[in-house]
């Protein structure tokens, strides 16, 4: 999600206050900073303007999903009408609580740790933790990245707030690991398989007093895989392969 090309592509528009469902829970502060309240007020008092509220219509409701504080200096105001942003893509209420988190991630004005969990909890149920839609799951390294975390941070919270998806993830990274150990012994494998089958070339194609021991092994072990190309040709392709 890029919340500035969303915020990019939303539509402005002028609704009445009393027009707008403010729902706390779909805050990312824990509490309304009363100091920041008063600034505001204080603002708009003086002729000063304040950015656009952002909302998105949830359950064919205009629901307020980021400027708390500034709503509650234009009810202190008496503000009638305000300008708001409304996000188009965003109809599901899970994916607004997210996105009020993640429009103040990296804000003036840091979440706390505590309000840091409740946005990841927000950004699992909103299904961000999904690398496909077919339902794999990205890695903690991933996420660490998106959020600015640490992984063991990730990894703790994930494993306190939803244990079923930290044992898939678990088991996903676990088989990933698996496979790259395995992608690294057949590498190792087919390295000493041309090693050996470029030194075997040089012995049969050689002066060694070995050299027609050497072309019959080599010529046998090409017939037991199958070599269909006419024993010369597979001895050269063989030599050309040396890379020792």
């Amino acid at each position: 999600m890029d919340p500035a090309a969303m915020l990019a592509s939303a539509e402005r528009r002028s609704v009445a206050l009393c027009d707008l469902r403010v729902d706390p829970n779909m805050s990312c502060r824990n509490r309304i900073h009363d100091g920041r309240v008063r600034l505001m007020t204080e603002a708009l008092r003086t002729g000063q303007d304040l950015e656009p509220l952002v909302v998105a219509v949830i359950d064919n409701a205009v629901t307020l999903i980021d400027g708390h504080h500034r709503y509650r200096a234009l009810v202190a105001t008496d503000t009638g009408r305000t300008d708001v942003l409304v996000l188009p893509s965003v109809t599901e209420r899970e994916e607004a609580r997210w996105l009020a988190f993640w429009l103040h991630w990296r804000s003036a004005m840091p979440l706390t740790r505590k309000e840091r969990r409740a946005g990841f909890r927000a950004f699992v149920e909103a299904g961000h933790h999904l690398a496909t839609r077919f339902g794999r799951l990205k890695t903690y390294r991933t996420i660490a990245n998106e959020l600015g975390l640490p992984k063991s941070t990730l990894w703790h919270w994930m494993r306190d707030e939803f244990p079923a998806i930290a044992a898939r993830m678990a088991k996903e990274e676990a088989d990933t690991s698996i496979e790259a150990k395995a992608d690294g012994r057949k590498a190792r494998d087919l390295r000493a398989v041309r090693h050996h089958a470029s030194q075997l070339a040089l012995l049969a194609h050689g002066s060694s007093v070995v050299a027609e021991e050497a072309r019959d092994a080599l010529i046998a072990a090409l017939k037991r895989f199958g070599e269909k190309r006419p024993v010369e040709e597979a001895l050269s392709a063989a030599i050309d392969g040396y890379d020792f």
